[in-house]
């Protein structure tokens, strides 16, 4: 997970670490610096982020091959249409905005997980 306001992140891993391993970083040279050696089944990406927004973030990592099947979930403030079309453009799977509840959240998680691998235009948006 990468979003650069700690107390969500504080409260994040408080909802998810109990079924799920979450690695936090507050910004995506943080990600990207170990995502080979943590091999994640998901990613959850913030927009805005200090250095490398979470589109640009999201288009490194859709473009690794190794990586093309990775779901990646936009959890973010940011909404309206113009976000999603750079969702899309950018690689990612799913959207979310803040605020976001837990068992919204977790019931998003297990959806991803669970499903083939889907682009944002796939799930009709």
């Amino acid at each position: 997970m990468v979003d650069d306001e700690p107390d969500f992140l504080i409260v994040t891993r408080s909802w998810l670490q109990p079924r799920y391993d979450l690695y936090a970083f507050g910004d995506g040279e943080g990600l990207l610096s170990n995502v080979d050696a943590l091999k994640p089944d998901l990613l959850i990406l913030d927009v805005w982020l200090p250095g490398r927004d979470g589109f640009a973030l999201c288009r490194e990592i859709a473009l690794e091959r190794r990586y093309r099947f990775l779901p990646i979930l936009f959890l973010t403030a940011c909404e309206g249409p113009s976000y999603f079309a750079k969702g899309v453009a950018s690689g990612g799977t799913s959207w979310m905005t803040k605020p976001v509840g837990r068992e919204e959240l977790l019931a998003k998680i297990e959806e991803m997980l669970a499903a083939p691998r889907q682009t944002l235009t796939g799930m009709g948006l």
